[in-house]
């Protein structure tokens, strides 16, 4: 049991997000156990905008970051401190959409949260794609990239890509 308090301890020092015992091993003394411990390094998706603070995909805020990543402006209302966990879910699933566009073809300049259920994310070219809370969001994303690979095939210019409803919506330029 000792061994699993310094693991706790440790993983609070060097700024885990989440660790979980995965095994707990018997040794040869019987009066000893090894506790495997399983951590999860948070890893910054977006930083908040006026701040030199950046957001987790699991809501933790960080510092100390100086990595180019996209800026998402949060409500006045909510208030942030290196360290804190955010809960409230719009901001959640905006930082989810963040983690998950850093792999697609969709570059994320900047993210906004529009009303209680809508994300905005900007691209580098002003282009804006609108998700919502209420779709899955792995299908928004799909849809997304369909969206995308036809206009880089066509060679369109898109302003905007709604993906709020059944079928994207695409505004070209």
């Amino acid at each position: 049991m000792r061994k699993i308090l310094w693991a706790v301890f440790i993983v609070f020092l060097i700024g885990v997000v989440s660790w979980a015992v995965v095994k707990i091993i018997p040794s040869l003394n019987l009066k000893k156990n090894i506790a495997l411990v399983q951590t999860a390094n948070a890893e910054p998706v977006v930083q908040i905008e006026g701040t030199n603070l950046y957001l987790s995909k699991d809501g933790k805020i960080l510092d100390g970051v100086t990595a180019k990543l996209p800026v998402l402006f949060l409500p006045k209302d909510i208030k942030i401190a290196a360290g804190q966990m955010l809960t409230d879910p719009q901001v959640l699933f905006a930082a989810k959409i963040a983690g998950i566009l850093e792999k697609s073809d969709f570059a994320a300049a900047s993210v906004r949260l529009l009303d209680s259920h809508d994300i905005a994310v900007y691209n580098p070219q002003s282009a804006v794609a609108i998700f919502s809370q209420n779709k899955d969001l792995n299908l928004q994303i799909d849809s997304l990239q369909k969206v995308l690979a036809k206009a880089k095939i066509d060679a369109t210019k898109i302003a905007k890509i709604d993906l709020r409803f059944d079928k994207p919506v695409v505004t070209f330029k």
